[in-house]
């Protein structure tokens, strides 16, 4: 089991053929937080494609609970000022660390460094 960051999500919505790829390879085994899916749905620009974002989104979702959040705190405290992680980030690495799931970004510039994260990039 894996939790995926939302440029992946991004790149394979856009149709990046590695990004589709490297999910394929984790068909059921992928999770994302209700932010990663805020994220992206966010930028849709009208209610179909919503839709169609809404549908591709179907994956395992992780619940935040206290334990994730406090974590979370603890994150934006240690490296907010050191690596520019936001709120969001910090929540997604939080639950990567509170699970022990592996964690896929392409972004790993917020999250390089982090003690407790299995960080990886897919591609």
């Amino acid at each position: 089991m894996i939790i995926v960051d939302t440029d992946i999500l991004i790149d394979e919505l856009r149709g990046d053929k590695r990004a589709t790829k490297f999910l394929s390879n984790y068909e059921n085994e992928i999770f994302i937080t209700y932010l990663t899916k805020m994220e992206i749905l966010i930028g849709a620009r009208n209610k179909k494609e919503m839709k169609i974002i809404d549908k591709a989104l179907d994956y395992l979702i992780l619940k935040i609970d206290d334990k994730i959040l406090e974590e979370s705190i603890r994150l934006l405290k240690e490296y907010s000022l050191k690596s520019n992680i936001g709120i969001i980030d910090s929540i997604n690495a939080a639950t990567a660390i509170v699970n022990e799931l592996d964690f896929y970004t392409m972004n790993y510039k917020h999250y390089r460094g982090i003690k407790g994260l299995k960080i990886y990039k897919p591609y």
